[in-house]
């Protein structure tokens, strides 16, 4: 089960993980009854799908009430489970290189499944490159920050080079951050990497043939 922030019937269905590694959809919330809060206590108030518990009113919650919805995995339903078969015919935490643990549920069936693995690996990808990105521009920045001061002695001049300094260090973290990027890319797609290589090799004896022939 999951907290969330909203049981609106009406939201989007989104996939999230929980600390089980148990993917659910918003789609698959409980419908709570008057019945399930007679075991939570007379403090516990139901509305709009919340179990309510606190001063105020569950539209309005004061600091420390606390609202709770639950989302389910309905029984006899399809769902995809990555781990390691052990031999109880058990699935297991499957041990990854560099001490990786892997073991998810899916309330969906496995192209589905590795869709949201897949998104979920794009999503953090690029959130560490842009990481990248913006700690080489602000390290370049902040490593020319004692020139910049320096030439703050010379009026105008020193604004307009400092101005300079942090365009050109966006500038070059951006070119360093995609040569990266690319050279990333070659090495994890082998048949990419040859291509390349191919293709600047012929690239290379053109350009020479060219060159001998105008000579």
């Amino acid at each position: 089960m999951q907290r969330k922030t909203s049981c609106d019937s009406n939201s989007t269905a989104l996939s999230y993980p929980t600390a089980q590694g148990i993917y659910l959809n918003s789609n698959s919330r409980l419908q709570l009854s008057a019945q399930l809060i007679k075991s939570s206590g007379d403090d516990v108030k139901l509305k709009n799908n919340y179990l309510f518990k606190g001063e105020g009113a569950p539209e309005n919650p004061n600091i420390g009430d606390v609202r709770i919805c639950y989302n389910v995995i309905p029984t006899n339903s399809t769902v995809t489970v990555f781990g390691k078969l052990a031999p109880s015919n058990q699935i297991t935490v499957y041990n990854a290189p560099k001490d990786t643990k892997f073991y998810q549920l899916f309330a969906t069936n496995r192209s589905e499944a590795i869709k949201t693995l897949n998104s979920e690996y794009t999503i953090w990808t690029w959130i560490i490159r842009v990481l990248g990105f913006l700690a080489m521009s602000f390290g370049m920045v902040f490593a020319l920050q004692p020139i910049n001061t320096l030439l703050n002695l010379i009026p105008f001049f020193g604004e307009l080079i400092e101005n300079i300094t942090v365009s050109l260090s966006f500038f070059v973290a951006f070119v360093l951050a995609t040569v990266t990027i690319l050279v990333s890319q070659l090495l994890h797609h082998p048949f990419v990497l040859i291509a390349a290589v191919v293709i600047t090799l012929i690239t290379l004896s053109g350009v020479k043939k060219i060159r001998k022939g105008i000579s």
